[in-house]
């Protein structure tokens, strides 16, 4: 009772708040495709709006968590924990996104990431 993982693309309201029983910091690692960067954005602010501080792990090479420690054998929960331990705010990651959704090396895609990032910011 009270708090569990979301399945699929979905985090029910109802488990943001039981999560607050167990922990000040929430990260959420969903898959990285398409429907998982959905439910990543949706997750966010139910997380936020429950008071929790947010972090967002990305598996490199856009690795689903389960892919990425089977990829690493005996060896993918000891690198999964590092991932863990380095991956940055809700923050950081929508800024990344913003980034990699521009062409950074034209004055025009440029510019739309710093409109787009400061409203971001702004958001804080």
């Amino acid at each position: 009772p009270g708090a569990g993982g979301s399945l699929g693309t979905g985090l029910p309201g109802g488990q943001s708040r039981g999560l607050e029983r167990y922990a000040d910091a929430i990260v959420i690692c969903d898959d990285s495709d398409e429907a998982g960067r959905r439910a990543t954005a949706r997750a966010i602010p139910i997380l936020k709006s429950a008071g929790r501080f947010v972090k967002v792990l990305t598996g490199p090479g856009n690795k689903d968590p389960d892919e990425f420690m089977s990829m690493h054998g005996e060896n993918g929960p000891v690198r999964f924990k590092a991932l863990l331990e380095e991956c940055g705010s809700d923050i950081e990651y929508k800024l990344h996104r913003l980034r990699g959704q521009r062409n950074l090396e034209t004055t025009e895609g440029r510019h739309r990431y710093l409109l787009a990032s400061a409203e971001v910011l702004s958001s804080v």
